[in-house]
């Protein structure tokens, strides 16, 4: 992870992204503009970092990454449902 000098980085990416959008500045215009002040490396084994990604999965998304893909939930079934309106018709005659 690179940590950008700049605080508002995430408002300068989208000025730097504008103004490449209408063609006023190039990449390599605002290659001069990327400054950052420390990067961070990973400290954790990868096998370890794996390990951790399945835990955090089975427990956030409650996708059980040991049994096989056909059983795991689709995407869709991860999201809550949506509530619906309850069915509404014409008055029953009287």
């Amino acid at each position: 992870v690179e940590r950008h000098q700049q605080v508002e980085a995430t408002a300068l990416g989208a000025a730097m992204a504008g103004a490449m959008g209408v063609g006023t500045a190039t990449a390599a215009d605002l290659e001069s503009c990327t400054r950052y002040e420390r990067v961070f490396e990973p400290m954790v084994d990868p096998a370890e970092a794996a390990e951790g990604l399945r835990r955090w999965q089975d427990t956030a998304l409650g996708i059980h990454t040991e049994e096989p893909a056909a059983r795991r939930p689709a995407s869709r079934e991860l999201r809550s449902p949506r509530p619906t309106a309850p069915e509404t018709g014409p008055p029953a005659p009287a």
